[in-house]
């Protein structure tokens, strides 16, 4: 019993030393940064980096310019980073305050090339053509101008891929029957959502509607 007692009380001093040495390596690491101009400068990243340049932890200052960080090796390195500014790095070794004055950075932009992305309107928002994830058929007014039609759907007529546009009946003032995705689906309809200005235009006709004494107020006036 004495035996196991001594191991256990062994283990635990093996443990608190072990645990001191490793609290006995953290170090308390203070400073103050400021510009060429004396004034304190907020927001620069203090980094504690390895002999691998890998980044231990982080901080960043106060608007006062202040940081305190706790570096848990004295081989370690600080890095001062700021946004326009040059990069200063120093080794910790027995140094437990900082004051760091920042530089401008004299490093500028190359060439700048600026590219346009193809957006197309689906009546909603502008998405762009890569990000497309339906079929779309345009056509410019440019080509409708010089176009004899009575209504913009008789000038579509024929001028768009997989819109298939015919004359309902004979009767006048009827409108063109407007078909998509083929003239059969099995899931989807085939009747299109026509939206103008970003309103829906209704395009069902009523069962009792009379083609005789239609006129640009009834069904057909698209």
């Amino acid at each position: 019993m004495k035996k196991y007692f001594l191991q256990i009380v062994l283990s635990f001093l093996l443990v608190a030393g072990f645990g001191f040495a490793a609290s006995a390596q953290t170090t308390t690491v203070q400073g103050r940064i400021v510009d060429l101009n004396r004034k304190p400068v907020q927001g620069v990243t203090v980094a504690q980096v390895d002999a691998d340049q890998r980044t231990v932890k982080a901080v960043s200052t106060d608007v006062e310019g202040n940081f305190v960080i706790k570096v848990s090796s004295k081989a370690d390195s600080l890095t001062f980073s700021y946004i326009g500014t040059e990069t200063i790095k120093h080794p910790i070794g027995n140094r437990t305050v900082f004051n760091i004055t920042l530089k401008t950075s004299s490093a500028g932009l190359g060439e700048v090339i600026v590219v346009a992305q193809r957006t197309t309107d689906n009546g909603m928002m502008n998405v762009k053509d890569r990000n497309q994830t339906t079929a779309t058929a345009k056509i410019n007014a440019k080509e409708l101008e010089e176009m004899q039609a009575a209504s913009i759907d008789q000038a579509l007529q024929g001028r768009l891929a997989g819109v298939d546009i015919t004359a309902a009946s004979g009767d006048p003032g009827a409108g063109m029957q407007i078909r998509i995705r083929g003239t059969s689906s099995i899931n989807g309809a085939t009747n299109p959502l026509i939206v103008v200005d970003g309103m829906p235009y209704e395009t069902s006709i009523p069962s009792d509607f009379n083609f005789g004494t239609s006129d640009e107020v009834g069904y057909a006036q698209l």
